[in-house]
């Protein structure tokens, strides 16, 4: 109920943006997206900056779908260190 009085929506999460032409698609050219990852992540970093954070084992790259084309990002995750990758 509403949903065609929206006109603005404010994607407030870091990745939410990757969707943003899926979700402009879905809403429409009526309702204005605000990409609020900048800020969020500027919040986040505030947030967490006089934290010490120690890694107990290497990074973990986690997908939530298996798909046969993730071994191509191999490469790709490796330069970002990321050498563990698990399918959820």
């Amino acid at each position: 109920p509403g949903g065609a009085a929206i006109d603005t929506v404010v994607l407030a999460c870091t990745h939410f943006p990757l969707l943003g032409a899926d979700l402009g698609a879905a809403f429409g050219p009526g309702v204005a997206l605000i990409d609020g990852a900048a800020g969020i992540a500027r919040r986040i970093g505030q947030l967490t900056g006089a934290q010490s954070f120690r890694r107990n084992q290497p990074d973990l790259a986690l997908f939530t779908r298996h798909d046969t084309d993730l071994a191509a990002l191999s490469p790709a995750l490796h330069d970002y260190g990321l050498d563990r990758v698990a399918i959820f």
